[in-house]
C-alpha cells in the first residue's frame, strides 16, 4: 500500500506535532510504502490575523482570562484591543521553518513559500486563515499530481492535514481488520456526519482522485458567495460527488498548543481588564457604568471565584444574571454559546436541577427578565440539554431499579455526550439479571450497544444472549 502524507499550511507552536507525526510515520512504514510532501509558509507563526470568536480566544488565553474577554471585542479587529501583546507574540513566535522540517523528514519533499501572498478577493473573506490554508493544500496536492506522473501510478491513500495537528496512526484498524482501500467517491474526517451542513476541515484522507476533488474547493474562494469553511467545505463534497465516512486508519488528537497567556502577560494592554480585575479585587458588585457585555465578563469572573469556594447556587445565580441576562444567544452549539450551555449544565447537574420546571422554579422572580427568557427557550431546545434531562431521568430509573421503564423503546443514543457512563450502566444491569432475566438483560444490552457501537465485550455479551434465546440482535 502506497500512502502520500500532505502536510500544507503555518507551522505554529514548538513542533511537539511535527515530532509526532514523525513517530507515527515511522510506526506506519511496517505496513506501508509512505511518500511525504510539505507546503509551508518559511517562517513558524501564531495564528492572530483573521476574525477571533470564543474558540479561537480560548487557544491563545488561560480558561480564566478566555472567559473575562468581552464578547464586543470578538471579530476582525480582536487585537485591536491588545495591540501591545500582538506585537510580542508575532515576534516571539516567528522562526524559520525550513531546516527544521528537512531535519526531522531528511526524505521528504519540502515547499516553502515566502509568505508574501495577498489572496484577497472582490469579496472580503472573514475566514481569511481559511483561505490560506485552501491555497496551500491546493499547491501541496499539486505537488503531490506531479509526484505521481512522475512514478506513473496513483497512490492508494492520501492524507490532507496541517502542520500543528497531533496526529495519531491507529495501527490496530490495520492489524485486526482487512484494511479496504478508500473509493473514489468517500472522503474520511472526523465528526463525519455530525452536524447537518458543517465539515471538519483538520484531517482527511482518501483515494488520490477523491482528496483531488476535496483540494480543489481553492477553486471556488474568489465566489462572492461564502459562509465559512466548514459550510462550504460541506457544499463542495455534496457538489464533487464525495460523502463523508468516519475517519478511523489516521486520527486528530488535537491540534498543538503553545503557551497559554495569563493576565500577568496581557496586564498594562487594555484598560477594561485591568480595572475589571483590580475592581473585583475590592468590590463584590458590578459597576453600573459598565457595558452589558463588560458586566458579564464581571459576572465570569465571579462564576470562577463562587466555584473555587462552592458556592453552587450563587455561582449559578452569576451566570443567570451574566451571559444568560446580558448577551443574546441564537446558538448553544458553538463557540461563546457552548461555553454557556456547558457552564449552565454543570452548574445544574451539582444543584440536581433535572428538568425545565425544575429550573425556571429556582431561579428568583427578580432575575427573570424578556431576555432570559427567550436564551432559555433556546438552550432547553438544545440537543445537549435533552441529552442531560433524559440521562437524569434513566440515572433516576437505574436508582429506582425500574426494568420495564429502562427497555422500553425509546433513543438512548444522545445520552453519552453528558453522561458517559450510562452505556456502563446498561451492561452491569444486564450482567447482574442475566442469570435471573435473560430477556430483559438482552434488552438492556441491546441498548448499551445502542449507546456504544463500537464496545468488543458488550457484543460478545449481546451475541451470547442472542443465541441462547434464538433472537437475532
Amino acid at each position: 500500500m502506497k500512502i502520500c502524507f500532505c502536510i500544507s499550511g503555518q507551522v505554529r507552536g514548538e513542533s511537539k506535532s511535527l515530532l509526532t507525526l514523525k513517530d507515527q510515520i515511522s510506526a506506519l512504514l511496517e505496513f506501508a510504502e509512505v511518500t511525504v510532501i510539505f507546503s509551508v509558509w518559511d517562517k513558524s507563526s501564531i495564528k492572530l490575523d483573521g476574525a477571533f470568536w470564543f474558540s479561537q480566544v480560548s487557544r491563545i488565553f488561560e480558561p480564566r482570562m478566555a472567559e473575562l474577554i468581552p464578547v464586543s471585542y470578538y471579530g476582525d479587529q480582536f487585537w485591536g484591543n491588545f495591540p501591545k501583546t500582538k506585537m510580542r507574540l508575532l515576534k516571539e513566535s516567528s522562526r524559520p521553518v525550513a531546516g527544521e522540517i528537512e531535519g526531522l523528514f531528511p526524505d521528504a519533499i519540502v515547499d516553502v513559500e515566502e509568505n508574501n501572498l495577498d489572496l484577497e478577493f472582490d469579496t472580503p473573506k472573514f475566514d481569511k486563515n481559511s483561505i490560506r490554508m485552501l491555497y496551500k493544500r491546493w499547491r501541496c496536492n499539486e505537488i503531490k499530481k506531479k509526484v505521481e506522473r512522475n512514478y506513473g501510478e496513483k497512490f492508494d491513500v492520501v492524507v490532507v492535514t496541517r502542520p500543528d495537528l497531533l496526529l495519531h496512526v491507529n495501527l490496530e484498524h490495520l492489524q485486526r481488520s482487512k484494511f479496504k482501500l478508500p473509493k473514489i467517491d468517500e472522503v474520511f474526517v472526523p465528526s463525519a456526519n455530525t452536524r447537518d451542513g458543517i465539515t471538519n476541515d483538520v484531517l482527511a484522507y482518501g483515494a488520490s482522485k477523491a482528496m483531488d476533488d476535496y483540494c480543489s474547493l481553492f477553486y471556488k474562494v474568489a465566489m462572492p458567495s461564502w459562509h465559512g469553511i466548514h459550510k462550504e467545505l460541506a457544499r463542495h463534497l455534496a457538489d464533487v460527488g464525495l460523502s463523508e465516512r468516519q475517519a478511523e486508519l489516521i486520527q486528530s488528537n488535537g491540534i498543538e498548543r503553545g503557551k497559554l497567556l495569563s493576565y500577568e502577560d496581557i496586564k498594562g494592554d487594555n484598560a477594561f481588564i485591568d480595572d475589571l480585575l483590580a475592581h473585583c479585587s475590592n468590590n463584590s458588585e458590578v459597576n453600573p457604568d459598565w457595558s452589558s457585555e463588560e458586566r458579564a465578563s464581571f459576572y465570569s469572573f465571579v462564576q470562577r471565584k463562587q466555584q473555587d469556594e462552592g458556592l453552587h447556587k450563587d455561582r449559578f445565580y452569576s451566570l443567570i444574571k451574566g451571559d444568560l441576562s446580558l448577551i443574546e444567544c441564537n446558538d448553544f452549539s458553538k463557540d461563546r454559546g457552548k461555553y454557556v450551555l456547558d457552564s449552565f449544565l454543570s452548574n445544574i447537574e451539582v444543584l440536581k436541577l433535572t428538568s425545565e420546571s425544575a429550573i425556571i422554579d429556582f431561579i428568583p422572580e427578580r432575575l427573570r427578565g424578556e431576555k432570559l427568557d427567550r436564551n432559555l427557550k433556546r438552550l432547553f431546545q438544545t440537543k445537549k440539554f435533552q441529552g442531560y434531562v433524559k440521562a437524569q431521568y434513566i440515572i433516576d430509573c437505574f436508582e429506582r431499579r425500574d426494568i420495564a421503564s429502562l427497555c422500553s423503546d425509546f433513543d438512548v443514543r444522545d445520552v453519552h455526550d453528558v453522561t458517559g457512563d450510562i452505556a456502563d450502566k446498561y451492561r452491569d444491569f444486564a450482567l447482574e439479571l442475566e442469570n435471573v432475566d435473560l430477556d430483559s438483560a438482552f434488552k438492556l444490552m441491546k441498548i448499551a450497544l445502542s449507546i456504544r457501537p463500537g464496545g468488543p465485550f458488550i457484543k460478545k455479551k449481546l451475541e451470547e444472549y442472542s443465541r441462547k434465546l434464538e433472537l437475532e440482535i
